[in-house]
């Protein structure tokens, strides 16, 4: 961690984290660099890189049955579950609960979303960047959180109250970034709240329910949900215009 990094989260008291494999949430002091989960033992660093996550173990634990919804077969049967027809699915992926369920509107399937649960994240709204928000931030109308890792800043929005310290810590993960880059690619939103994380309005439509896609989609959003974050979140007041931070990386 250098300088400028441990200046910024002097205030910072402690972290949440998510153990890799079996998801157990441990609070750690943020000076940490490691830190040794008390489930499994697993010593693992703070920052974690993507193959700290392999093998992603997926094990349904419970369906609701619809015959009408024959879109999740292949993703059961990829994933070794009874493959029946239904509308929402649970699992549990590296330990941590998963909710997926069938997108309808009017009566019409559309896609999906899905929803992971764990604790004390920021509220927070991720989405891939438009021109509109380019120039809003051009002109000066908003002033968005930066992160310093430009293939970020120029495609991902960030939407949020939160002071930038709590940001800079979810998003200090290398993979906790293309993670959400990635998941942009196929959501209209990624929203982090308190409790869960949760993707809506699949961009694929119903190809989303393709075991090819979907199963990357868990994954990332896996990792999402072991991203290091503060315990002690603090928000602006209600603005139209968010501060701007720059954090180099």
């Amino acid at each position: 961690m250098n300088p400028y990094r441990t200046a910024l989260f002097d205030n910072i008291q402690s972290i949440a984290i998510n153990c890799t494999k079996c998801g157990f949430l441990s609070i750690i002091k943020y000076a940490s660099k490691t830190f040794t989960c008390s489930a499994c033992k697993l010593e693992q660093p703070l920052v974690p890189a993507d193959s700290y996550y392999e093998p992603f173990i997926f094990e349904c634990t419970s369906l609701l049955p619809r015959a009408a919804y024959k879109e999740f077969l292949p993703f059961l049967s990829a994933i070794g579950a009874t493959p029946i027809p239904c509308m929402h699915v649970m699992v549990l992926l590296n330990g941590l609960p998963m909710e997926i369920d069938v997108d309808v509107n009017s009566g019409t399937l559309v896609g999906l979303s899905v929803t992971i649960s764990t604790n004390y994240f920021p509220k927070v709204s991720f989405r891939t960047e438009d021109p509109t928000d380019v120039q809003a931030a051009t002109s000066e109308v908003v002033c968005e959180i930066t992160i310093g890792d430009q293939a970020f800043d120029n495609n991902v929005y960030i939407d949020t109250d939160a002071h930038k310290e709590s940001i800079h810590i979810l998003l200090s993960a290398l993979p906790v970034r293309r993670a959400i880059q990635e998941l942009a690619l196929h959501f209209r939103t990624i929203n982090f709240d308190k409790n869960s994380i949760r993707l809506k309005n699949a961009i694929d439509g119903l190809e989303i329910f393709n075991p090819q896609l979907l199963i990357p989609v868990l994954k990332n959003l896996r990792i999402l949900a072991g991203a290091p974050r503060s315990t002690e979140t603090t928000y602006h007041k209600k603005s139209t215009a968010y501060l701007r931070s720059v954090w180099y990386v």
